[in-house]
């Protein structure tokens, strides 16, 4: 074997160099692999649909309008259950009315959910497509492709895991961002034109939680992402080792690579008792300044109530509509 000239100076000691040292070949290898990577492009939103037909479009659209729809019946949602609290509020007075009002709010939850069943659906459809397409251009490639190019685990791995991530980009992502679109707009929209004082108060408070929760969101996604990349590290090692036991033998190398498995294994767990901190303190954090914002807004609802400006379901339901909308 062609090992590094570093490995080759170490002589028969166990000092020196690191003795599981890939082949030159090797590391030729893996610099072409990772210039592929690098060098790879993203792909733009409307490439991601290039296999839809004219079907799987009417379902996109049926299905970007009751994603909408969905959004905004968020709001509708609280303004119904605001007024089922007045409703319920009112029961001892005139219980056949609030029974018959109760169950007609009721039914009108059940319109709003029948919707949303179309995105999924066309990116089902589109995934199958991908599949069936990919699997046709790599059978008709020349056999020698799949020496140097792309392996059997490779191309199931794209057939499988690289397909259901397209799918949940052009199916839930998509729904998601217009879900929360329209929920954003139709809960401001509605929190204003209802109880416009309660949702000065509320927006005040918004950026507070985002905050909170965003640097929570960072610091974790940061130190999770070295826990992962310490974990690789640490593979790559064991992978080393075993793939050049002879060498490692051959050098009596065994306690070192021992030890550099376990120095990459005592920083995976440096970050993860990091990230296990940084979860906690960032969740407390976020609650803490979630309930010292409901106990305030609470607080200016009754204010609010008690001065006649709105009644209990529509306070309620103000404050509701502008802290989920702005979240």
């Amino acid at each position: 074997m062609n090992l590094q000239e570093s490995a080759s100076s170490g002589g028969g000691g166990g000092g020196g160099t690191a003795p599981f040292s890939i082949s030159r070949d090797d590391e030729e290898e893996k610099q072409k692999k990772s210039g592929k990577a690098a060098t790879t492009k993203s792909v733009g939103l409307r490439k991601l649909f290039a296999f839809a037909d004219g079907y799987d479009y009417f379902l996109m659209f049926v299905g970007s309008v009751g994603a909408c729809v969905h959004g905004a019946s968020v709001p509708v949602f609280f303004i119904f259950f605001g007024q089922l609290i007045n409703i319920i509020g009112l029961a001892y007075l005139f219980p056949k009315e609030a029974s018959h009002k109760v169950a007609k709010y009721s039914l009108d939850f059940v319109y709003l959910s029948i919707v949303i069943m179309f995105s999924s659906w066309t990116g089902e459809r589109q995934a199958a497509k991908m599949r069936m397409a990919y699997l046709r251009s790599m059978l008709s490639q020349d056999i020698s492709i799949f020496d140097t190019e792309a392996s059997t685990g490779e191309v199931i791995s794209a057939i499988t895991t690289d397909i259901i991530v397209v799918q949940d980009a052009i199916s839930e992502k998509v729904g998601n961002f217009l879900h929360y679109i329209s929920r954003f707009v139709a809960g401001f929209a509605i929190g204003f034109i209802r109880v416009w004082q309660i949702s000065l108060v509320t927006l005040s408070i918004v950026p507070l939680i985002a905050l909170a929760g965003g640097i929570y969101a960072y610091v974790a996604t940061g130190l999770i992402a070295r826990v992962r990349k310490s974990y690789v590290k640490a593979g790559e090692i064991a992978e080393e080792v075993i793939g050049n036991v002879r060498t490692v033998q051959a050098f009596t190398g065994e306690e070192r690579a021992v030890k550099s498995y376990t120095g990459a294994l005592l920083n995976t767990y440096k970050y993860g008792r990091k990230a296990g901190l940084a979860k906690g303190l960032g969740l407390g954090t976020l609650h803490c300044v979630l309930f010292l914002s409901w106990s305030l807004l609470v607080w200016f609802n009754s204010v609010v109530v008690h001065k006649n400006i709105a009644n209990g379901g529509e306070s309620f339901t103000t404050m509701l509509n502008v802290v989920i909308a702005g979240l």
